[in-house]
């Protein structure tokens, strides 16, 4: 099932920085639900997070089918995740407050 982006509640969000193996960091705002990307506003990205069977975070694509984990909306698109190549090496959630999304 896939969600409206605008039916998200800003508070459901949560700040969500990834750092993948070839060294590039994204910020964006994360949800643990699938969102529909014909929703998604001008100006922002949508992208799948992949979960390593562990609850951590392994890979940032722009479909994931098994083991979702959930969405991240960014303001600045995410390349390695349409190649193919966004290994997560290294995230982390951080206050509501840090984020500018």
């Amino acid at each position: 099932m896939r969600i409206n982006f605008s039916e998200l509640n800003y508070d459901n969000l949560y700040p969500l920085t990834l750092k993948l193996e070839n060294g590039n960091i994204y910020d964006g705002r994360f949800t643990d639900m699938r969102v529909d990307r014909g929703s998604i506003p001008k100006g922002l990205y949508a992208y799948d997070v992949r979960d390593c069977c562990d609850g951590e975070p392994c890979e940032v694509r722009s479909f994931v089918f098994v083991n979702h984990m959930g969405t991240l909306i960014t303001t600045a698109p995410i390349p390695e995740a349409e190649d193919g190549d966004g290994y997560v090496v290294d995230y982390s959630f951080s206050s509501k407050e840090e984020s500018d999304l």
